[in-house]
């Protein structure tokens, strides 16, 4: 093509700046191209054509202007033709508001020499904003993009993350531009899962599809049988025209949502989310803010994300500085400053919650301290404050006792205080009488005779299931205590500590399994004779139900630690709870079903004795019925309570103070069985040579 300044003339007048066509880059390169003076004639004949208008020209130089490095001669040559046509009117409005940004000549056609001097001179957030435009914008020719990607790397050194951002360009652009052709779909299948991402997260960033064509091009034209894929589709479809204050009421800026949303934002809206994050805008899945080194591993993570996708830009990547340097000023003082600023509402601003969280257990601890101590703050407010900071900033458990046993909030905790002193006084009882069954069994062994050794007796089937009984009824008590003091923190502070409770209820929960199956044992070992005599014929079906009611017992519990384990997804823990519920409800029948047969066969053994017997035997025998009877009575209480507890769960932690009582009552009753048959024997030993039988006694 043979290109002359009349032609050239021609050409920019008529058409040069409306569209991108196959002869632009040919009349573009022969004007950047050219000495001074082919630039002045050319110029001068723009001017002379007589159907242009002065407004027209004006635009046509403006537009000149800012796509050439013109001389100064042919700078010159266009002042002159707006003085000539304007009469001088028009000059300095030449001359000072030129329309025409570098920016705008980019987007037409960012294969010139101005284009070239924008991109170079600008950040990098302009220039990945500048790639969208042109890459995205369907007007352009591949093969455009193609010359000025090489124009562009051959003449200046960009960093990678440009480099990067290039080459996605020339590679995406094709798919993203027209999604809807044959040849997208096969490009599109054959792809890797970085690209299918990649092409993903700039189909969802484009401003060229509503949330209706997203659709429609991700189930009839894009079609991946990818599954990470398709996640990233969904994701997409999710959050498309999600603000980050809608995006971060659901997701953290962890999860892939997130990253996702991220990557598919210009960058300023990167940059603003970074910034959000860095001033304790978001929270964790539990409302926790992000401590300062946590914040940098979201950055660590978004950035290099960005990057995977060239989405990063230098607007990003000075985020991380910048939020350490926001933070290097704030410390105790001012954080303890802004609290009292806010009496009000008894609440930290969201840059001093960041900072508290950043800090170690001691300076939290400290801080709590002076809350507690300050004398300006009254009861009320102190209990705003705590549940403020127990819902934004995670402490460990001895900082949130602290926080609990603080005398200001004292009157909000009373009655779960008296309670937890209960459980102490349990516990306190519960060695008391351990240490008593230790005495117990010293005098038996050193002042009744017996055939047996002393190791025998020490070790006999009565006191092992009662020593159970007592360490069960200690470590219960220790559990329950624990998990009253568990249940004070979270009155006060509204802490999320479910967690802690769980696995002392569990632990509590473990023990008193311990005591039942130990008070099953005994029952058996002490009432077998018993319930010979009174059941000969439905023995064996007793003694199948005593056999098989441990597996029943145990269900609950291990249901309870299949749920806490984790390995439960949300649908089949629903129907875990479901089943957890059933197995509690089997297991206290199963136990309140013993305790009925157990205290009817009592109570028709003693009605059956008549007369007065004075034989040993029947004496241990009545000791041990009527013993039993008090034990049944009490455990028939005990399993009806564990019953209604799992019909009315929102009270069954009130019911397991009761059931804690109960079943220590039990065991004392058991020792005071075995005080009795201590006497006996020794009476028996004292009025005959008789030293008892040990099948019914001691």
């Amino acid at each position: 093509m043979s290109i002359t300044p009349s032609s050239f003339a021609e050409y920019a007048a008529t058409s040069m700046f409306d569209n991108y066509t196959s002869s632009t880059d040919s009349y573009v390169w022969w004007m950047a191209s050219q000495n001074s003076t082919t630039q002045q004639y050319a110029i001068q004949k723009i001017c002379y054509r007589p159907e242009i208008t002065l407004q027209e020209t004006l635009s046509l130089y403006w537009a000149l202007n800012s796509t050439f490095y013109l001389s100064t001669p042919a700078r010159n040559q266009m002042v002159n033709c707006v003085a000539e046509k304007s009469k001088g009117t028009a000059v300095t409005r030449f001359l000072t508001r030129n329309p025409y940004f570098p920016i705008d000549i980019f987007t037409w056609n960012p294969y010139t020499p101005k284009s070239l001097g924008w991109f170079t001179s600008t950040n990098d957030a302009n220039r990945m904003t500048g790639l969208d435009c042109i890459c995205y914008d369907q007007s352009l020719p591949l093969s455009l993009l193609a010359k000025t990607m090489a124009y562009y790397k051959s003449s200046f050194r960009f960093s990678y993350n440009i480099i990067h951002a290039m080459d996605q360009c020339l590679l995406l652009s094709p798919i993203v531009n027209n999604p809807y052709i044959s040849s997208s779909r096969a490009w599109y299948s054959t792809q890797s899962y970085e690209v299918q991402r990649n092409t993903v997260i700039r189909l969802c960033g484009s401003s060229q599809f509503d949330l209706k064509s997203l659709i429609t091009i991700f189930r009839d034209v894009l079609v991946s049988n990818n599954k990470e894929t398709n996640l990233d589709v969904s994701f997409c479809l999710q959050t498309y025209n999600w603000s980050h204050a809608t995006l971060r009421q659901y997701f953290p800026p962890d999860t892939r949502q997130s990253l996702i949303w991220l990557a598919a934002q210009n960058a300023t809206v990167q940059a603003q989310a970074l910034t959000n994050i860095c001033f304790g805008k978001t929270s964790k899945q539990d409302l926790k803010r992000y401590s300062l080194d946590e914040i940098a591993e979201i950055f660590k993570l978004s950035i290099g994300f960005l990057n995977e996708t060239a989405t990063l830009t230098d607007l990003v990547v000075i985020k991380p500085i910048q939020c350490l340097n926001y933070y290097s000023t704030w410390n105790f003082t001012t954080a303890y400053q802004t609290l009292v600023s806010n009496k009000a509402t008894g609440a930290l601003d969201s840059r001093s919650l960041v900072w508290l969280a950043s800090q170690p257990s001691e300076t939290q601890a400290e801080f709590i301290q002076t809350v507690c101590t300050d004398y300006s703050l009254d009861s009320g407010l102190v209990i705003r404050i705590w549940r403020s900071l127990g819902l934004t900033v995670s402490f460990n458990l001895d900082t949130l006792k602290q926080m609990a046993d603080c005398p200001k909030v004292a009157d909000y905790i009373r009655e779960e205080k008296r309670i937890s002193n209960a459980y102490i006084g349990l516990a306190s009882f519960s060695e008391l009488g351990f240490v008593a069954f230790i005495i117990l069994i010293y005098l038996e062994v050193t002042k009744l005779k017996a055939k047996q050794s002393v190791l025998s007796r020490v070790l006999s089937p009565f006191n092992f299931a009662l020593c159970l009984c007592f360490m069960s009824n200690l470590m219960n008590f220790v559990c329950a205590l624990q998990l009253w003091e568990l249940h004070n923190i979270a009155k006060i502070t509204f802490a999320s500590i479910w967690d802690y409770q769980q696995r002392w209820y569990l632990s509590s929960q473990v023990f008193e399994l311990m005591w039942s199956l130990s008070y099953l044992y005994f029952c058996w070992i002490r009432s077998e004779s018993i319930l010979t005599k009174v059941w000969p014929r439905t023995f064996f079906l007793i003694k199948a139900l005593f056999y098989i009611s441990p597996l029943l017992l145990v269900g609950p519990l291990l249901s309870q630690a299949l749920a806490m384990a984790g390995i439960l997804d949300f649908k089949v823990k629903l129907k875990y709870g479901n089943v957890s519920y059933v197995l509690q409800a089997v297991a206290a029948i199963t136990l309140l079903i013993l305790d009925v047969l157990l205290f009817s066969t009592f109570t028709r053994y003693l009605t059956e004795l008549t007369g007065d017997i004075k034989n040993a035997v029947t004496t241990r025998f009545r000791i041990i019925s009527r013993a039993g009877l008090v034990a049944s009575l009490i455990c028939f209480c005990f399993s009806a309570l564990s019953v209604v507890k799992v019909f009315i769960p929102d009270v069954s932690i009130y019911i397991k103070v009761t059931t804690d009582c109960l079943m220590y009552a039990v065991t004392l009753v058991l020792l005071l069985m075995k005080v009795w048959l201590f006497i006996d024997s020794a009476m028996t030993g004292k009025t005959s040579n008789n030293t008892g039988s040990d099948k019914p006694g001691a």
